[in-house]
This record gives structure tokens, sequence and C-alpha cells, in this order.
């Protein structure tokens, strides 16, 4: 391995330490009350050797954000494995994206109800990892309604659905 591969791979392990340094505090501790020295003492390095990964604690909220709909994203896809039916399909989602909620319901407020998570959505005006998992309950919306032959609006039912299962 060279050191090129070297430094990433340690560069990963770093922010891989400080991400789970910052969820453990989160939810122990809460967010507003942690804070970057907190969460550099945790992992034993400088609150200077943080600012090198993130910018501050916001930026870190949002990548355990981003981290919770990949792994949402992952198991509404999984769930849809081998059915075929429009109306399974969307009951499997539904039943996926429930059950990631009460396997993980820290994880889960922090992907949802954290303003500082809203407020650097709006200040990217760009929400990709949310949106995937979106399109996913908006695309077995369609296909059921269009299944159904129905005229009921697959956009309005879509964020029906999502409104629902809050």
């Amino acid at each position: 391995m060279g050191s090129t591969e070297r430094r990433e791979r340690e560069r990963s392990e770093m922010r891989e330490m400080i991400l789970t340094a910052a969820m453990r505090l989160f939810l122990e501790e809460s967010f507003e009350k942690t804070t970057m020295r907190r969460i550099a003492e945790a992992i034993e390095y400088t609150p200077g050797a943080l600012y090198g990964y993130f910018k501050d604690k916001n930026e870190i909220l949002y990548a355990l954000h981003v981290r919770g709909f990949e792994e949402l994203v992952a198991r509404l896809e999984s769930a849809l494995v081998g059915l075929t039916d429009p109306a399974e399909r969307l009951a499997a989602i539904g039943r996926a994206y429930i059950r990631f909620a009460f396997d993980n319901p820290q994880q889960y407020d922090l992907m949802f109800l954290a303003k500082s998570t809203a407020k650097k959505i709006i200040e990217d005006a760009e929400w990709a990892c949310g949106l995937r998992a979106y399109d996913i309950l908006s695309t077995e919306v369609a296909n059921l309604v269009q299944h159904r032959g129905s005229s009921t609006n697959p956009d309005v039912a879509a964020f029906a659905c999502w409104s629902m299962v809050h």
C-alpha cells in the first residue's frame, strides 16, 4: 500500500471515529449540548483536528443525516426485491420505512427533527439523500395508481403516504 492510499484510509478512519463519537454524544447529551470540544475529547484529539474534517457540528450532523438516509434507501430497495405486485411493493416499502424508524429511533429523530439539518438543506438548496428515498416511494405510488387505473394524483398520494408514516 502506498502512502497516498494509507493517508486516505487514515483520513476515512478518523472521519468515522468523529461520526461515531458525535452520534453517541448527540444521542446521550443532545445535539444542542454537544460541542466540537466534547466530540474531540471523546476521541482523544484536539478540537482543531476535527475542523480538518468538518467545519462545525452542524456539518457532522448533516453527515449523520446522509448516512441515515443511505441506510433507509438500502432498506427500501431491499424490501422491493422479488415483489412485482404494485400494492405489495408499496406496502413493503411502508413497512421497511416504519421498521427503520422503530429500529433507529434516535437516528430517525436526528434525520427528520433536527433544525440544523433543515437549515443545511435550505442553505445548500439540495437534498439528494432524502430525495432518493422519496423517489422510491413516489415511483411505487405512481405504479400503483397506474396499475389500478385510478385518477388519483400520484404526487399528492405520494406526499400523503410520506406524511402518514411520520
